[in-house]
């Protein structure tokens, strides 16, 4: 099993425990679930980060201006919603 398999696999497992803990099965209210689920995404971010910096300049402001980008229209349906 690769790396991208295995992050595949353990957001499938925090999902299945937000989903089990709203439930009442594990781990009350799903905050475990969603602890693993931060702490995969906090180590996707920086693994492209530390990627980037490596293979030449590096722009804070690139990589704050995508993170809105793609965070901004789901942020957009849920404020009409």
């Amino acid at each position: 099993m690769n790396r991208l398999e295995l992050i595949q696999t353990l957001r499938g497992v925090a999902v299945l425990l937000v989903v089990f803990g709203h439930w009442g099965l594990f781990f009350g209210n799903g905050y475990v679930g969603v602890d693993v689920f931060f702490v995969i995404s906090g180590y996707v971010v920086t693994l492209v980060t530390l990627r980037r910096f490596q293979a030449g300049p590096y722009s804070v402001f690139r990589f704050i201006r995508a993170r809105f980008l793609r965070l901004f229209p789901a942020l957009g349906v849920t404020v009409l919603i």
